[in-house]
């Protein structure tokens, strides 16, 4: 099923993410616009094995400024994982399924529902386009009162 793993990726999933502006490096896809970072990731399930493959797709969206603001390094290339706001796939409205689980489906039905998912995600993606947009919804342990959005706010239009 790796096999197949690989050839969704290749066949279905780069050109579409290929037309909305992404670079690919292994199974992560990222671009950037407005100096925000949108980064999506495809995660194996470390239980993969013979007769079993699954998937989930991480998702984030990295500001350097916002980075700047919390007294952290600025990444030029972060990984999913370092986004300030970051969601598995699922959690996105009517997006999609936490885990793909590639014996379940047939080869049509998971490239829709994957191709489904990914343009529900592009659209949230597409309505957050500022640092104000992203803060509200970063994750629970970043500061996201009013002085954080109006420094980062200071830094991103430098």
């Amino acid at each position: 099923m790796q096999a197949e793993f690989a050839e969704l990726i290749t066949e279905t999933v780069q050109p579409l993410m290929k037309a909305h502006g992404y670079l690919k490096d292994g199974l992560t896809f990222w671009r950037t616009a407005n100096r925000l970072v949108y980064i999506v990731n495809f995660q194996k399930d470390k239980y993969n094995s013979g007769g079993h493959f699954a998937f989930c797709v991480n998702c984030g969206i990295y500001s350097a400024a916002y980075a700047r603001v919390l007294g952290r390094d600025a990444l030029p290339k972060p990984r999913a994982t370092e986004c300030q706001v970051r969601y598995r796939i699922e959690e996105i409205p009517g997006a999609a399924y936490q885990w793909y689980r590639m014996e379940e489906w047939s080869d049509t039905d998971l490239c829709e529902a994957l191709t489904s998912g990914l343009a529900k995600l592009e659209r949230f993606f597409d309505k957050i386009t500022r640092v104000e947009d992203m803060i509200p919804l970063a994750s629970w342990n970043l500061p996201k009162d009013t002085e954080t959005i109006a420094a980062a706010m200071a830094i991103q239009a430098d």
